[in-house]
Formats: C-alpha cells, sequence, structure tokens
C-alpha cells in the first residue's frame, strides 16, 4: 500500500532509528528494498552527514514537542548522486497510552518545481531590469548623440592636429558609449532589428580596424577567411558588435599577450530549412580558459568572472542574441588552462548583397529643400540642425509634436522632408507621422529614436523592415545623411510610380 502512494514515506523509533519505508524511498537511501532500512540511522545512508544531523533533530524536536512539523524545505544528497530537495512533514508517532514511540514522515521531490519558480523569478528580475536598461539606454542614446554631433562639427572646423586628435578621441568614446547602449537594448529586446545581406569577411574587416587599437602589442590576431560565399542575413551593426566582443573576451584571457585566431568556412546544410548551408566562423585564444564551472553560465545577462568595474557582463550574452537573431547557433570549448574556442554556425542566404555605396550612387545629389526637425533634446537639435543646414536644407527646429503641427499648416506645400524624434512630451512622434500622412503630407518622414521598438512603432503603426523610414540613435553625421538620402530616393521614386 505504501509504495502505491506518490510521497517517499518512512517512520523511525524513539531513537531515530528507521523502522520501516516505502519503495520510492528505499531507492534514494541507496537501498534495493524497504526491509534493508530497518535499524539503520541516518548517519547509514546516502545524505550527507550535516543532512543526516538535520533530520535527526527535526525527530527530537518533533519527538519532544508533540507537535508536527509541516513543510519543512530541505537538500538532500541521492544515491544516485542527485542533489534534490525536498519538501517534508513529520508526525509523533504515538501508542495506545499516548506515549510518543517514534515519527512519521512522508516528503515530495520538489527540486524541479524549485526550479522552475527560480526560473520565473529570474525572468521577472531581468524583465524589470530590462526596462531600466531600456529606459537608461534612451537618455543615454540622446546625451550620445549630442555630444557626438557637436564633436564632429567641432572636428570638421579643427585644422590642428592637437584639437583634432582630442576630437577624435572624443568620437571614439561616444561610439563605445554606443556600442553599449546597443548592448543594453539588445538584452532588454527592445533594440531595432535591421537585417539586410551582410558579408561576414567585410564585417571582419571593419573589426580588425577596431582591434588595432584594442590589442596590445604582445597580441597577435590570425585571420583566415576561406568561405566562398559569406553572406547572412543579419543586422551588420548587431554582428560586427558581436564579432568584437568576441575577440575582446579572448583579449581579456590573456592578460600577458597571446594568440587569437579567426576563421571562416563553409558548412553543409542538414535541413530543408538550412539548404545553402552555414557560415562557420570560430574565434579561438590560448588564454586562462574557462573553469568547467563557469561555461554554464557564460551567456547568461550580466554574469562575469572580473573584477568589479572591469566588464559588464553583457558581452557575451549580446553575442548568443545576435546570433539567434540571423537563425544561428553558438558553441563553447574551453579547458581550462588550454584556451577557449567559440563556433558560431550562421545560414546562409541568398539574398543580393550591395554596399551602401552602390545604393546611393544614383541619389548621391539628391535635393536638400525645406526640412522639418522634430527633436525635444536641446543640444541633439542644435547639432543635428546645423548638420542639415550645412547640407543645405533650410530647417525648422521644433521640440514638440504641437510645435511642429502649427509650422505644418501654415507651409505644408513647402516641406520636402521630415525628422522626426518618436520619444517626444505631450504627443509622442508617432501620432504626429499619422496626423501628417492623413492631412496629407506628400513629403518623406524620417523618424529616430535613442529607444527603438522592434519591428513595430505601436500597435497600428509597423515599422518597415528595411530601415529606410528609421534611424536609431545615436547617429553619426553620416549615418544621418545616407538615411536621409536613402529615403528621398524611395520617395521620388514614388512619385515617378504615380
Amino acid at each position: 500500500m505504501l509504495d502505491a502512494l506518490p510521497h517517499f514515506i518512512f517512520y523511525k523509533d524513539r531513537e531515530s532509528n528507521y523502522l520501516g519505508c516505502n519503495q520510492s524511498f528505499a531507492k534514494v537511501a541507496g537501498l534495493n528494498k524497504p526491509e534493508e532500512v530497518s535499524g539503520k540511522t541516518d548517519h547509514d545512508l546516502a545524505w550527507k552527514k550535516e543532512e543526516a544531523e538535520f533530520f535527526r533533530l527535526v525527530d527530537a524536536k518533533v519527538m519532544a514537542s508533540g507537535q508536527e512539523e509541516v513543510g519543512i524545505i530541505e537538500p538532500q544528497l541521492q544515491a544516485d548522486g542527485k542533489e534534490a530537495w525536498l519538501e517534508t512533514s513529520k508526525i509523533p508517532l504515538r501508542d495506545e497510552e499516548n506515549n510518543i514511540i517514534g515519527i512519521l514522515g512522508f516528503y515530495a521531490d520538489i527540486t524541479e518545481k524549485r526550479a522552475h519558480e527560480a526560473s520565473l523569478q529570474q525572468a521577472k528580475r531581468l524583465e524589470a531590469i530590462g526596462r531600466l536598461a531600456g529606459g537608461v539606454a534612451h537618455d543615454f542614446n540622446n546625451l550620445i548623440g549630442g555630444i557626438m554631433g557637436a564633436a564632429e562639427l567641432l572636428k570638421s572646423r579643427t585644422e590642428q592636429s592637437i584639437e583634432s586628435r582630442l576630437l577624435a578621441e572624443i568620437l571614439l568614446a561616444t561610439d563605445r558609449a554606443s556600442r553599449l547602449t546597443s548592448q543594453l537594448l539588445s538584452f532588454s529586446r527592445q533594440g531595432q532589428i535591421l537585417k539586410k545581406v551582410v558579408n561576414i569577411h567585410d564585417a571582419l574587416e571593419n573589426v580588425k580596424v577596431l582591434l588595432s587599437r584594442a590589442l596590445p602589442t604582445q597580441t597577435q590576431l590570425d585571420v583566415r577567411l576561406e568561405s566562398d560565399a559569406p553572406f547572412v542575413l543579419a543586422d551588420g551593426a548587431e554582428l560586427e558588435l558581436a564579432l568584437l566582443n568576441l575577440c575582446l573576451n579572448a583579449r581579456d584571457s590573456m592578460p600577458q599577450g597571446g594568440n587569437i585566431s579567426i576563421s571562416t568556412t563553409d558548412e553543409p546544410g542538414n535541413s530543408a530549412s538550412s539548404q545553402l548551408g552555414y557560415v562557420k566562423l570560430t574565434v579561438s585564444d590560448d588564454g586562462e580558459g574557462i573553469a568547467s564551472e563557469h561555461l554554464p553560465h557564460i551567456f547568461e545577462p550580466f554574469f562575469t568572472t572580473k573584477e568589479a568595474g572591469a566588464g559588464t557582463g553583457l558581452g557575451l550574452a549580446s553575442v548568443k542574441g545576435a546570433v539567434e537573431n540571423l537563425g544561428g547557433s553558438i558553441q563553447v570549448r574551453s579547458r581550462n588552462p588550454q584556451g577557449t574556442t567559440f563556433t558560431l554556425l550562421m545560414p546562409k542566404t541568398s539574398g543580393r548583397f550591395h554596399s551602401d555605396t552602390q545604393e546611393l550612387s544614383a541619389s548621391a545629389n539628391a535635393p536638400a529643400g525645406k526640412l522639418l526637425l522634430v527633436e525635444d533634446d536641446d543640444l541633439l537639435r542644435a547639432t543635428t540642425q546645423e548638420h542639415l543646414q550645412n547640407w543645405g536644407y533650410e530647417v525648422y527646429a521644433a521640440s514638440r509634436a504641437e510645435e511642429a503641427w502649427e509650422y505644418f499648416m501654415q507651409h505644408r506645400n513647402e516641406l520636402s522632408f521630415a525628422l522626426i524624434d518618436i520619444v517626444l512630451p505631450g504627443v509622442p512622434g508617432t501620432a504626429l507621422r499619422r496626423n501628417l500622412l492623413a492631412a496629407g503630407a506628400d513629403f518623406q518622414i524620417l523618424l529616430t529614436s535613442g529607444f527603438p521598438k522592434k519591428n513595430r512603432l505601436d500597435d497600428s503603426d509597423p515599422l518597415p523592415n528595411d530601415g529606410v523610414f528609421f534611424l536609431p540613435k545615436p547617429f553619426t553625421s553620416e549615418e544621418l545623411h545616407k538615411s536621409l538620402l536613402r529615403a528621398s530616393a524611395l520617395h521620388q521614386a514614388k512619385l515617378r510610380a504615380l
């Protein structure tokens, strides 16, 4: 009868010696059958010494007080080496004269339940951190954009080599800060994913340029590019950031220097969804390696083994996110202290690759005209306005949607463009865009934000996936110019088709 019950059941005498149990209990205790438990103590079974002492302590408490103990959460090392968590209840056993002669105990294995609850709690914590990270990234992107714009304007007017170098350092710092906010947004799942055909070899060349400043002289970089068709459908900036993070991770594992090897090869497909095969990319180092106890956690957000202040814990988490965003997978092999190898498998695409230069060649001399700029950040609005004016645009700058609407109503036939921030005080930029289109605006509208949303602007306003109508912050003057030219060329093509 006891064996048919779903719980683990046992009973002991007044000295906490076992009198019997069911088959489930016997199995985890390391016994072949229930009868073998008779006369044994907890110290004779599979549990740890401290666990056995705790079990007996609770037995003594129940028998001394005559009161049951219910819902005790306790660990247990089982005979197969498994670490389990139990929810145990114990009640005193009494004879016919009501004397306590032992205890009856039963418990359930709640290991999976605790793991599930821990996962839910972790998900809630990460969701809260993600919301915070997204909000911080939004405000930070506005600040970076203003600093970047001001530094670019000053650099274009500075001839002295020292001042020019200092401004270049400022721009480099803003670029690093921008990459950090990209990691935050990627982690919070609020980053803008703009997929296009990317040549992985070109992405690696861009990473090599960045690494030339970041790697110490005693660290050697060996790059072997052997893939015949290294084209994938990805967000180019996100992919470059992932590759850079892998290389910087390798650098940090070799404080005394060493070798970093990057290679690409072609891998055949193994299913209908990967008929074109994969680009296999490996990043290897001969550094310290990763301790075996850390390997299961290295892709977790904010997990880091570096000293305080030396790492954010977002690097490898963002790498994994970037690879999964393009439908790929990542594996790691590491032996301490024999180095680490990360292997990325990324599905190839048959899409046509073209560079920004090719894309813009037909519209490089697109007319400027009158532009409506709507941006609530004072510094970013001022620097963006000056860049636009330098390119020949006549700019009206507004800080709120209501102000922009009044200008539109008075000059609707004169405007050729609108650059609108999504997050504005009062009426948001998405609502302003809808109102402009509903009122018959026949000019192109480019939206921008430091807090981009993935694939959609809001519930009723879908964001095109080609990125023509949206520019995430912070942006360089070159990125802004290219976006304006792309949007202008598309708008002109639509007008010609009418």
